[in-house]
């Protein structure tokens, strides 16, 4: 006689949402998390309608982020802190990320040319030129504002670099010494030449 096993605690339950109850649950996370709140707080509207005013200026490639998407990309590529490789890797596997650019992808959907990171920043530098960049400024001065708790202080990268800084390899040592040494050289020959012309100027000036 077969065993009788009892399935009825192992069955899971299966959910009858629909699509839109579902995406809704979705949202309601999104909205909850971190990048949410990050999400919430960008002038989007105002963003887009600002860079759609300049698109003229560049050159549109065929892309499936819109406007916004694209800027949302930029903004997690340095949320991030990541490749642009690592950053596609992400947003394929990753539905809050891909909220935050609003797009969905299905499984079979992943984007597999990670240069489109590349392409997008390119195209937002160029539509960007001018007074572009000083006005999306003034729009998140604007919506940032009950944010700052000192607006009258201005904070800015204070980073520098050296533009003529080279690695002190041996050779490289070695030679600047060698340099540096016919500097002086010369500039001793230099002088004893004039002090030469000047010890016989004297002299034939005292008939020596």
């Amino acid at each position: 006689m077969a065993k009788l096993i009892e399935i009825r605690n192992n069955i899971s339950q299966l959910p009858f949402l629909s699509l839109q109850d579902q995406l809704a649950e979705y949202e309601e996370e999104f909205r909850r998390s971190e990048l949410g709140m990050i999400y919430a707080a960008i002038p989007w509207s105002e963003i887009a309608r600002t860079l759609s005013k300049n698109k003229s200026k560049a050159k549109e490639g065929s892309s499936m982020f819109d406007t916004r998407g694209k800027v949302a990309l930029m903004l997690l590529k340095n949320y991030c802190n990541c490749t642009d490789q690592d950053l596609i890797n992400r947003l394929n596997s990753d539905w809050k990320l891909q909220m935050f650019c609003g797009v969905l992808l299905r499984p079979k959907e992943g984007i597999a040319n990670f240069k489109i990171v590349s392409s997008i920043r390119c195209e937002l530098a160029r539509v960007l030129e001018g007074e572009a960049y000083q006005k999306i400024q003034e729009i998140f001065a604007k919506s940032w504002r009950h944010y700052m708790t000192h607006p009258h202080i201005a904070r800015m990268d204070a980073t520098a670099y050296e533009s003529n800084l080279r690695y002190p390899t041996d050779v490289k040592l070695l030679w600047e010494c060698c340099e540096w040494m016919h500097k002086k050289l010369l500039w001793c020959y230099g002088h004893w030449v004039l002090l030469n012309l000047a010890l016989n100027l004297k002299s034939k000036k005292q008939g020596i």
